[in-house]
């Protein structure tokens, strides 16, 4: 939460070297190694504001100062594509006999998602008509 929170004030000030710090915390603080790396990651978050791409944000884990940082990672990306799939377009007459359609919104307002689906109530409708017709029929 705090680091969304200093994102912001880095967005509205951004003359401040406002530097963020995850620290594990499983691990001790109070280990020479430790205090010296987060007394190394705050010169460097001040001394980096004049730069082109400052690190504002730092972690450490195991004792070492790192930059978290997002990366594509195409593998998963399509790993997990394949499971968001919707269905595909067909090509199909516009009027079919036996198959009554309606228009279906997927996301209302956006206009790519406009498909037409199998109208379920007309289906039901035609089989009412088809048992009652049998039944008049005996």
């Amino acid at each position: 939460m705090i680091t969304g929170m200093a994102r912001s004030i880095r967005a509205e000030n951004p003359q401040l070297a406002f530097t963020t710090l995850d620290i594990d915390a499983e691990k001790p603080m109070d280990a020479s190694k430790n205090v010296e790396t987060v007394i190394d990651i705050f010169i460097k978050g001040e001394n980096s504001k004049h730069s082109a791409r400052p690190d504002w944000e730092y972690a450490i884990r195991n004792e070492h100062a790192m930059v978290p940082k997002i990366l594509m990672e195409k593998g998963m990306n399509d790993l997990i594509a394949t499971y968001n799939i919707g269905p595909t377009a067909e090509d199909a007459l516009f009027k079919q006999e036996g198959r009554p359609m309606t228009l279906s919104v997927g996301t209302p307002g956006r206009l790519d998602t406009l498909q037409f689906v199998d109208d379920p109530t007309r289906v039901l409708w035609n089989l009412s008509r088809i048992i009652m017709w049998r039944l008049k029929s005996r």
